[in-house]
């Protein structure tokens, strides 16, 4: 069964549009639903916009690869969520407190860089679900920025 085609309207109330040199505030709202908690449990990912883009285009080209293999990886993404949140849900929020005296929020350690990586994978995912066949992105008419829906 297809999906429902959304309206743009529909769609302007979920996303916006940023410039490519923009950061973005991603909520990792699909991670929280697959792991039955709250989405103020997890914190929201500072991100710019272009590498959002990379991994949106990552996961296009997934998909032309078919969708039984792309399903089983969002599935395996949402597996490796699961069994690591329990081990990594401490250090994930001490390493997304706010800033205190010698705190440098860069050093993430390796097992929380690839939570999130898995957890905004979910994310665009979902966007790439809700747009259906329109693009992530547009070209302004009158300027060469480019936008990240």
């Amino acid at each position: 069964m297809k999906k429902p085609i959304m309206k743009k309207e529909d769609l302007d109330k979920e996303y916006i549009k940023v410039p490519f040199d923009k950061t973005c505030h991603v909520p990792l709202i699909q991670a929280a639903k697959v792991l039955g908690i709250k989405t103020e449990d997890l914190p929201t990912i500072r991100t710019p916009a272009f590498d959002l883009e990379n991994t949106f285009r990552w996961l296009e080209n997934e998909k032309t690869k078919g969708l039984f293999i792309y399903n089983h990886h969002i599935e395996h993404t949402k597996d490796h969520l699961i069994e690591t949140y329990p081990e990594i849900k401490v250090k994930l929020h001490k390493q997304f407190k706010p800033q205190h005296l010698g705190y440098n929020p860069s050093h993430k350690s390796e097992e929380v860089r690839d939570f999130i990586d898995s957890a905004l994978i979910l994310e665009l995912n979902h966007m790439l679900d809700r747009l259906g066949d329109r693009p992530p992105y547009l070209d302004a008419f009158l300027s060469e920025e480019r936008t990240l829906h």
